[in-house]
């Protein structure tokens, strides 16, 4: 599959600090063309902060070997968010696919017998479009998406030849109707703008997503999602 390269314990340990006090300044909108290369390292990988929404990736490897231009990221989901899918949005290609691997640690350990080997899977230009987060999860049989509260790595690597990819991944906070990163009464106008005027709701939050209302997963808010908000917000009541 891939080599291995273990960090060693002390390494782990000074990553998981490190990312733990870092700053998260840099943005969840990685171009490596403005901002220069992923990291080529496991045990320090680009640490990247989620945004509500779509939050995209561009960026390539060379093809000389893993060692010379891997990507690794990294991120912490924020306790009630959810990663809801990670969709392939271009891979330049036609004829080789690139392996995508997932960790639940802000460090990556390369090798599939460390603990924390999450799963994988490959990239190609045949599933451009489609999202990987279900692939990631099944082929360990570790998670069915969405992720959820947690720091998360990836690596991506083994290409025979140089390519460019890029990666969308949408984050969500269910309840969250208004995007303050809160889910509170003040969630409660905004979901009635939502049902009732959907165009005035969309001008006033054209960056919260719709799966932050959409309890029955039809892809709008409408009022097949009425009873459970109001079962949301009778729960923050009662708390």
């Amino acid at each position: 599959m891939h080599a291995s390269a273990g960090l060693p314990a002390r390494g782990f340990a000074i990553a998981l600090v490190a990312f733990i006090s870092v700053s998260l300044a840099v943005a969840f909108e990685w171009n490596e063309q403005s901002l220069g290369s992923l990291s080529d390292f496991g045990w320090q990988p680009t640490v990247l902060e989620p945004e509500m929404g779509d939050n995209n990736i561009y960026a390539s490897v060379s093809g000389e070997n893993e060692l010379t231009d891997s990507d690794f990221f990294t991120f912490l989901i924020p306790e009630d968010w959810e990663l809801i899918s990670i969709t392939l949005t271009s891979f330049t290609d036609p004829n080789d696919t690139t392996f995508i691997g997932i960790e639940d640690t802000p460090v990556y350990f390369t090798g599939q017998g460390n603990p924390y080997y999450y799963g994988f899977t490959f990239m190609s230009q045949a599933l451009v479009g489609q999202d990987l987060l279900p692939a990631l999860g099944a082929s360990n049989g570790n998670f069915t998406p969405p992720l959820g509260y947690g720091a998360y790595s990836f690596w991506i690597n083994e290409s025979s030849t140089a390519r460019n990819y890029s990666l969308n991944l949408r984050f969500i906070m269910v309840g969250d109707i208004n995007c303050d990163g809160v889910v509170d009464f003040a969630d409660i106008n905004p979901f009635v703008d939502a049902l009732t005027n959907p165009d005035v709701y969309a001008a006033m939050y054209p960056d919260c997503p719709v799966e932050n209302g959409d309890f029955d997963g039809d892809g709008q808010i409408g009022f097949s999602d009425i009873n459970a908000f109001v079962d949301l917000m009778l729960s923050i009541q009662v708390e």
